[in-house]
């Protein structure tokens, strides 16, 4: 090969690294300013529910007492998000002393929020978002979120953390408002686990086929919470990619707490990184 035909070779190389280069880096530069949009957006839903639960409700003095309303209220720190975002929001999670404090968000699938900001617009760290098979405002036996696992510790990261049990015991309660009802849930199980276990199942023909999930998902877990769990419960199950990634999941399960099922007291504590 003569000396042109080098310089071309060269040239081309020189290029087409170039173009790779520049590629690559327009890559990086999105993904960490999606990541600064997803972390903007969070400090804004905590700051809209934290003012709906300090705004107290408007109360007037009546001259006769108003008839029983038997119709359901949707929360309105539910009303307040989707105002300020859009209707798909559902739900509003939070781990009190961790960083989840998230939004959620319904689509009809399972796919349309795992690439997409609660603005819907196109973001790699997507929106914590609720089963398409869940009903939000009436919820079964098994409710399940999904969030990405991000690297700069946001959306459900820091699940990871539940790998060690004391932080179970220092984290043991998820509150979690719906569309019409602000509950709390005591955590029973974690599991590293991967899909070949269906704990994504939404829809049970009756009690024994619920508990028969449920003790497996407890039976699953990496220690013992001591959380004893019952057919009559409803559980509810954060869900996101193992930090090995491929078919791997953490899985943090929950059960509804009840005046007939007591939980522990929340501790207040400093999030991990």
């Amino acid at each position: 090969m003569n000396k042109k035909g080098r310089s071309l070779i060269t040239t081309s190389i020189i290029v087409i690294l170039s173009a790779l280069i520049i590629f690559f880096g327009y890559q990086l530069i999105n993904y960490y300013l999606d990541l600064k949009r997803n972390d903007d957006i969070s400090k804004e839903i905590s700051e809209i529910v934290q003012e709906a639960e300090e705004t107290p409700e408007p109360t007037e003095e009546k001259a006769e007492p108003e008839p029983e309303i038997t119709e359901k209220s949707i929360l309105p720190e539910i009303l307040a998000l989707r105002k300020e975002y859009n209707e798909d929001v559902v739900a509003y999670v939070r781990i009190p002393g961790t960083n989840i404090d998230y939004a959620v968000v319904q689509s009809e699938d399972n796919e349309y929020y795992l690439n997409r900001d609660i603005y819907r617009n196109a973001n790699s760290a997507g929106t914590i978002y609720m089963d398409y098979e869940n009903d939000p405002e009436n919820l079964g036996y098994n409710t399940i979120l999904y969030g990405h696992n991000m690297r700069n510790g946001s959306m459900f990261h820091n699940l990871r953390h539940y790998m060690q049990k004391d932080y179970f015991e220092a984290h043991p309660v998820i509150e979690f408002k719906t569309v019409y009802e602000d509950v709390k849930w005591q955590v029973f199980a974690f599991l590293h686990t991967d899909t070949s276990f269906y704990y994504i199942q939404t829809i049970f023909q009756n009690d024994d086929e619920f508990y028969k999930l449920a003790s497996e998902i407890k039976a699953r877990s990496r220690y013992d919470t001591g959380v004893e769990i019952t057919p009559q419960d409803k559980i509810l199950l954060l869900s996101t990619c193992a930090s090995e990634g491929g078919n791997n999941r953490y899985v943090l399960a929950a059960k509804l707490i009840t005046e007939e099922a007591p939980h522990w007291p929340v501790p207040q504590g400093e999030p991990r990184e």
